[in-house]
């Protein structure tokens, strides 16, 4: 009766609601055929117009995805199901999907708040916000993710402190995020909502029933170690794309926050190709056996080719930490998926580590010399009683007595509560960079005026103030409105122009960050000349070049 019942609704199928019609017409006909073919796979052998919870997350890639996850999005999608469906349906698919890719903002964002509100209240408690955005953390830098119990306290410490100040857009003192207040959160970080819409966005694309979703509770294949995904693999001729990445990068001296998506392992496999002197296509899999930098570097390359892409999903950038580890860095994961989905797309590539005091020393001449013209670039202070803080400068840190910037730069707080503040618009006093003055601070800020900066640190690189100002309309940012600097960091948010230029390779800044690759002592070339034809031929200098960005 079963089977007779399924033939009679495929051969004569009731007719569509209008959302479902509506959703329909938002894709193409192939797009379409793609989710259906899919589909029938999974419900095929029961015979049967529904898919259970199980088979639908293994599906979308999220059988290992925190609770609160799946929990929300099996809830929200089996209730556009239909008002009496106990199951997840085909229509109910099309029409979550369609609104998570093809439809307006407004759309987009009801639907990814339906998942977070599991009890249709109209509000998503603090606790549960604080477990839904740990597991868009977790499954952003899956391929990162080390497992270790340190690693998850410090993952739950960062995911309630994003979640405290989530819940802020809902008004001074709630203890729950309402709709009105998730709206005004996406205007102003649209990390959370980035994350929600991209959790059905493996259905229609990746359609290769051997995909293997690793486990991002778990740490990434160790080198040689092949996936048993395939038969290649359990015969060790594969590497699992995550640790081709993961072992590439390790041998080019990279790290990335995530190499779970195919932008992740193309990056890598370039970066690692072009530090063991290959190219992207070079070689062919690499087996256990293989040790190099060179064979790794063409296992990723190979790997990445071979991973489905999956246009919807985040990606994270990649990090340079240089002679840095990331265990000494104040740029946690966690931060990144805050930060970057809020920067253009060029922005989330690839970032470098260019200045940490606890490595280079509490020195605003080593600071600014590091920085040069780099722009842009992300501050970030911690400071004595633990809060960490800063700012993102579009414009190049230069001396002038005056305030300047883009509206483009804002302020943040990420401990004990986190959440950006961009640029109000009210007034123009975006940066602040001092050197040498006698009557005007002398130091880096933002926003504010002279003497009362919305954060602020001095020459010294001691201490610092953070007020209340309007040009970010962002309150005190540090543990005190005046504070003692415990760590200083900056980053450049691009990779350095001269990497994409012929004769480029091996530098390690590019023109917009320190002076084209070029040492101040390699410039006025023009000048040396003119003091070598009036006989000024000894240069004490030759040869002593700054120190390099550390790739």
């Amino acid at each position: 009766m079963q089977m007779l019942s399924w033939i009679t609704n495929f051969l004569c199928p009731p007719t569509k609601g209008a959302s479902y019609q509506q959703a329909e017409s938002c894709f193409t006909k192939e797009e379409l055929e793609a989710i259906q073919k899919e589909h029938c796979v999974h419900v095929l052998s029961q015979y049967i117009k529904t898919v259970d919870d199980q088979h639908f997350l293994e599906w979308a890639g999220l059988q290992h995805a925190a609770a609160a996850l799946k929990q929300g999005l099996c809830n929200a999608v089996r209730r556009l199901s239909g008002e009496a469906a106990t199951a997840i349906t085909l229509d109910g698919i099309i029409i979550a999907k369609a609104r998570c890719e093809k439809m307006d903002r407004a759309t987009a964002e009801d639907f990814a708040y339906d998942i977070m509100d599991v009890e249709q209240q109209g509000s998503v408690r603090l606790d549960h916000l604080a477990a839904v955005v740990a597991g868009c953390i977790t499954l952003a830098t899956a391929a990162a993710s080390s497992g270790s119990s340190s690693a998850s306290a410090d993952h739950s410490a960062a995911a309630a402190a994003i979640a405290q100040g989530m819940v802020s857009f809902s008004g001074e003192g709630a203890s729950s995020l309402t709709r009105d207040g998730y709206a005004k959160l996406c205007k102003t970080s649209p990390a959370l909502n980035a994350s929600l819409l991209s959790l059905l966005c493996n259905i229609g694309k990746c359609s290769c029933p051997s995909q293997h979703t690793p486990d991002p509770t778990q740490a990434p294949h160790p080198a040689g170690t092949p996936t048993a995904t395939t038969p290649a693999a359990s015969a060790g001729q594969l590497l699992s794309p995550a640790g081709a990445a993961a072992d590439a990068a390790a041998a080019a001296g990279l790290s990335t926050a995530a190499h779970g998506t195919q932008g992740s392992y193309q990056h890598l496999a370039s970066k690692a190709s072009s530090k063991a002197g290959l190219s992207s296509s070079a070689g062919k899999l690499a087996g256990p056996a293989a040790g190099s930098a060179a064979a790794l570097a063409a296992a990723a390359a190979a790997a990445a080719a071979a991973v489905p892409q999956c246009p919807g999903r985040p990606q994270m950038p990649l990090l340079g930490w240089g002679l840095c580890s990331p265990a000494e860095s104040l740029l946690q994961p966690a931060w990144v998926w805050l930060l970057a989905p809020g920067l253009p797309q060029p922005l989330r590539q690839d970032w470098r580590l260019l200045f940490n005091s606890a490595k280079h020393g509490m020195s605003y001449s080593t600071f600014l010399g590091r920085l040069g013209q780099a722009s842009p670039t992300l501050l970030l202070l911690r400071d004595k009683g633990g809060a960490v803080f800063g700012g993102i400068a579009h414009a190049p840190w230069q001396k002038t007595g005056t305030f300047y910037g883009d509206y483009a730069s804002s302020i943040f707080g990420l401990l004990p509560q986190a959440r950006i503040y961009p640029a109000s618009g009210i007034n123009a006093n975006l940066q602040w960079c001092g050197v040498g003055f006698s009557q005007l601070p002398n130091g880096v800020g933002f926003g504010g005026q002279v003497g009362h900066f919305g954060l602020f640190v001095d020459a010294t690189l001691d201490t610092g103030m953070s007020r209340p100002c309007a040009t970010y309309a962002n309150p005190c940012l540090a543990s005190s409105q005046v504070f003692q600097v415990d760590v200083v960091e900056a980053w450049l948010l691009q990779p350095p122009e001269e990497e994409g230029q012929e004769g480029g390779a091996g530098t390690a800044s590019g023109s917009s960050s320190r002076g084209a690759g070029l040492s101040a002592l390699d410039k006025a070339k023009a000048d040396r000349q003119i003091l070598q034809w009036a006989g000024v031929d000894k240069n004490y200098s030759s040869g002593v070049k700054d120190e390099p960005i550390e790739d």
